[in-house]
């Protein structure tokens, strides 16, 4: 018997453990304790929904949503393999996607069983989603537009808006800038403003240390999106940093220009959502919201 209930901050270390039992060997975890509590996580118990499966006491699973405007991103979930294939995901979604006025959305993994899970709460697979590294710095080249840090914070908030449809400005400030030591940027063609981008700092990741995450990159053109994301990459480089991952959509054309230009793919996702809400030639996500 296992009962749903409400995350706290008190479970945050036992939420931690359970993806770390869930997602990673015991060997894989050596290099990942270190690095202490994921901070995704006492992100989602105060600014998102966090739902917890409670067994005598153990929190054998986990899911927790972020809505902002009409959009619900399911951005964790979890259940120990040990309780797998018992309707404990099941319960989980079920209680978490309560209102069905809202889009919801989420990227799903690799594992052959997330795309059917989701497409019964809804959804429908709608693109991949491709992890690129950069693994060649000497292929990145000048790019045509530059990126530049932008430390009007509203300024950056009110296009994001424009972009996306909706006020993250919680999400951006709360986590992103403060936890994530995140940079805001603006990529302009001279003195024009053709997107936005967004760099995290610090990196919660053992395998590649010192590693930035760019995401998301948006712009207002499609014309303008392999430009706005070589961009992105180049102000990293140029900040003196040579590992860079970033998520980009199928239809994106930043992704046979990166390619073309030092990024491998990695690995890939695939985007769900019971409605589109955002035009993936123009928008690369960061994957975590």
């Amino acid at each position: 018997m296992f009962t749903i209930r409400a995350a706290t901050m008190a479970d945050v270390p036992a939420i931690h453990q359970c993806w770390l039992d869930t997602d990673f060997t015991p060997e894989e975890q050596i290099p990942v304790k270190p690095l202490g509590i994921a901070p995704w996580f006492p992100n989602l118990v105060e600014h998102g929904r966090m739902l917890v499966a409670e067994a005598a006491g153990e929190i054998i699973g986990f899911a927790a949503t972020v809505t902002r405007g009409r959009m619900q991103y399911l951005s964790e979930c979890f259940v120990r393999p040990d309780w797998q294939s018992k309707g404990i995901t099941k319960q989980l979604l079920d209680a978490l996607y309560d209102d069905p006025t809202l889009i919801r959305c989420t990227l799903a993994s690799s594992d052959r069983r997330a795309v059917s899970r989701y497409m019964r709460t809804g959804m429908t697979p709608r693109w991949p989603m491709y992890i690129l590294d950069l693994v060649d710095v000497t292929k990145l080249g000048t790019p045509r537009y530059h990126a530049e840090v932008c430390t009007d914070v509203d300024a950056w908030l009110h296009y994001d808006y424009r972009l996306v449809g909706h006020d993250r400005s919680v999400d951006i400030v709360h986590y992103f800038v403060e936890r994530c030591d995140a940079a805001l940027l603006q990529i302009k063609d001279g003195a024009r403003l053709v997107g936005q981008a967004l760099v995290q700092r610090r990196h919660y990741d053992p395998g590649a240390v010192g590693a930035r995450n760019v995401g998301p990159v948006g712009v207002f053109d499609r014309a303008d999106a392999a430009h706005a994301v070589h961009a992105a990459v180049a102000w990293v480089v140029a900040d003196g940093v040579t590992k860079v991952h970033l998520r980009i959509p199928a239809e994106h054309a930043g992704l046979p220009w990166m390619i073309q230009h030092g990024m491998h793919i990695d690995g890939a996702e695939t985007y769900c959502a019971s409605h589109e809400w955002f035009d993936p030639t123009c928008y690369a996500p960061s994957g975590l919201m």
